[in-house]
């Protein structure tokens, strides 16, 4: 039954296709899409992640990604709520389009853009790991679209300030470093050192002060690490369930 399912025309198919990858499922997928956001209103804080949706045929943009259970599959960007899971935005990469109206750009900043257009304005936080995470992209977010943003830095990142980034091992381990930026910017960073050498950075445009969480005790956590750690998972988790 799976096999013989289609959800377009196959008579105009090879029509659509020559300016579209996704052709044999756009019309249903941007209904199934629609319909998540028309059915739920979002929480407070939402998740803004990948799935893999695993997949062996043939398609020219099918992805591996080593680090997801399935290996080889499609990508889907997803944009869930962190505490309920449900679904309200997704988006497929569809590899290099041909030139035309589906042509967008798959760069990061453009994608994240994409992704949290539903929720544009509306004062909700959304937490990404270090694929998304980009400073100048959070400050733009909570300047012009009403967006927070909480996530991970990769280190090489020439916007954090050397402090955070220098002296790694001179630094005694569950100590954290902060880092504020000036109006009309609202970006915090933490630079944390779990165990020797190991550094982790974490920015946000929601948190305003460097707090450090006491329920973690000796670990002597940031309060921004701990509200990561809650609110990282919410694709994981639709990713998990649907299997």
């Amino acid at each position: 039954l799976v096999q013989a399912m289609r959800f377009d025309t196959k008579a105009t198919r090879p029509i659509r296709s020559a300016k579209d990858n996704l052709a044999p499922i756009r019309e249903v997928f941007e209904i199934f899409v629609k319909k998540c956001q028309e059915t739920y209103n979002l929480g407070e804080f939402t998740t803004l992640d990948e799935m893999l949706e695993a997949f062996r045929g043939k398609c020219r943009f099918r992805q591996y990604i080593a680090n997801k259970p399935a290996k080889y599959g499609i990508k889907i960007y997803a944009l869930v709520d962190a505490r309920t899971f449900f679904t309200n935005n997704l988006e497929i990469y569809p590899g290099k389009q041909p030139q035309g109206e589906f042509d967008l750009s798959n760069d990061v900043v453009s994608v994240v853009k994409r992704m949290t257009k539903p929720i544009d304005k509306s004062g909700r936080n959304v937490t990404m790991d270090n694929y998304f995470m980009d400073i100048p992209l959070a400050n733009d977010l909570y300047v012009n679209h009403r967006l927070t943003v909480v996530g991970t830095v990769r280190k090489n990142k020439r916007q954090l300030p050397l402090e955070l980034t220098s002296n790694i091992k001179e630094r005694p381990v569950c100590s954290t470093m902060f880092a504020f930026s000036r109006s009309p910017n609202n970006c915090m960073l933490a630079s944390y050192i779990p165990k020797k050498n190991k550094n982790v950075l974490v920015g946000s445009t929601m948190h305003r002060k460097g707090l450090i969480d006491e329920e973690t005790g000796d670990s002597l956590k940031p309060e921004l690490i701990t509200f990561y750690n809650l609110t990282k998972g919410g694709v994981d988790v639709v990713d998990r369930m649907k299997t």
